[in-house]
């Protein structure tokens, strides 16, 4: 079983058919709200921990944010 080759066969229909996720990713410039989310997340007053999980990327959160907020 191939699964890895069936994704990438799935997303190169997605791109030929015109996959909206990466006709809005060439249109926004998603570098200008890095500032204000490590602002918003910073853990300057709070002890930060050696050990857990590692922190998910902000940017890639507030993408994932934003798609629910358009798609419902």
């Amino acid at each position: 079983m191939h699964l890895f080759t069936d994704d990438e066969k799935i997303l190169s229909k997605l791109s030929e058919k015109g996959n909206p996720l990466e006709r809005l990713d060439a249109v926004m410039n998603w570098n200008i709200f890095l500032p204000l989310l490590s602002e918003l997340f910073s853990r300057k007053d709070k002890v930060i921990s050696r050990g857990g999980r590692p922190h998910l990327d902000y940017l890639m959160m507030f993408k994932v944010l934003l798609l629910q907020r358009l798609h419902n």
